[in-house]
């Protein structure tokens, strides 16, 4: 066999595959991207038990035909050669020989056969389509919140739930809850599905344009273009989060401020923090300013003033970890945010200025 391909198409294709690729491990071929020809099509595949992604370019062979190699060879030497440049690949008595201009590499290959592929569900599906940037956009700005490596292991990843109005992202870790949901005209049925970390981390690479999920009981199918997700579904039961928003009458307490403002103050108080705790205070005391304050054992303190652009300021003193308040400010690019709090004691919510905000909720630290 021979595969001719760009270089800068075989880089692409890796990139795309390379997040559901296992280091070396139990079976040495979770280590290899498959690649198969398809016509006038190279199909790679990554696969790691739980995740499989695959993408299609352009390429010109002889006949369909498949072969592995190790991906973090291939990659390295594909990434090392011209953009500018083309590369053949072909087998000669059990390896793979690649070509490009003057350079040469023979590597070593595993039978395509022995390559394992996820089962596919033998189910009816709930299949939607929907636009990729807004379904990204829905799910980067609850994806911060996902607990990692968790006992409770339905925390580690996020709940897509198709609602008779739309759709809705949540994740949490405990500490702080990210809700968000999307508008969307469909016929399917109530239903909620939880997503394992990593199969989002690749789905928010993968959405631009139109894409289509297909949703059964343990398995998800995102089509975009020419990739494509084959994922597990995380079984168990996601507890009921809307008992942790508080009601509006727990937040008298209403400002606005410029979300980028904060994100920087946040980020110099930060750096007198305690570097265990990572605790700082936010205080109201009057209608002009948030004060954000921290204090070290080592005797460091800071203190920045935010102008309070509007709302309903109420005297209140709040104490909370500044990275969870970061993230928050970071899944949005809203050029304001309001905070809504009470007492010392209530979990702070920080909502965008936008329609059909997220909702972020983040724990206080109570001394």
């Amino acid at each position: 066999m021979k595969i001719t391909i760009s270089q800068p198409a075989l880089s692409a294709l890796l990139s795309d595959v390379g997040p559901a690729i296992a280091a070396k491990g139990a079976l040495p071929i979770l280590s290899h991207v498959l690649l198969e020809t398809q016509g006038d099509a190279l199909q790679a595949t990554g696969y790691n038990h739980e995740l499989t992604l695959s993408s299609k370019a352009q390429c010109r062979s002889e006949r369909d035909e498949g072969l592995t190699i190790e991906y973090a060879k291939l990659s390295k030497i594909v990434s090392s050669l011209p953009s500018t440049s083309e590369i053949a690949l072909s087998m000669d008595h059990q390896r793979v020989v690649l070509k490009s201009g003057r350079s040469r590499f023979t590597l070593q290959t595993l039978n395509a056969a022995d390559f394992p592929l996820p089962v596919p569900a033998n189910e009816d599906a709930q299949i939607l389509t929907v636009d990729g940037k807004s379904f990204a956009s829905l799910i980067k700005s609850v994806f911060f919140a996902v607990a990692v490596q968790d006992v409770r292991f339905y925390l580690c990843g996020v709940l897509l739930e198709l609602t008779k109005s739309g759709i809705n992202a949540t994740a949490t870790d405990g500490h702080r809850l990210a809700c968000a949901s999307m508008d969307l005209n469909h016929l399917l049925d109530p239903a909620q599905y939880i997503i394992p970390q990593q199969t989002v981390a690749a789905l928010l690479k993968m959405c631009d344009g139109e894409v289509t999920l297909s949703l059964y009981r343990n398995q998800l199918r995102l089509d975009a273009g020419q990739r494509c997700a084959v994922s597990k579904l995380i079984d168990g039961r996601y507890p009921d989060y809307q008992r942790v928003i508080p009601g509006r009458e727990r937040h008298p307490g209403r400002i606005a401020v410029a979300r980028s403002g904060l994100l920087e103050a946040l980020g110099r108080v930060a750096i007198l923090s305690n570097e265990k705790h990572k605790g700082i205070s936010l205080s109201v005391a009057d209608s002009a300013s948030l004060v954000l304050e921290t204090a070290n054992p080592d005797g460091g303190e800071a203190r920045e003033e935010l102008e309070i652009l509007d709302g309903m300021p109420q005297v209140c003193r709040i104490g909370l970890c500044y990275e969870y308040l970061q993230d928050a400010l970071k899944a949005t690019d809203s050029e304001q945010v309001i905070l809504h709090y009470g007492d010392g004691g209530t979990p702070l919510r920080v909502e965008a200025v936008k329609d059909n905000p997220p909702i972020w909720i983040i724990m206080p630290m109570l001394k």
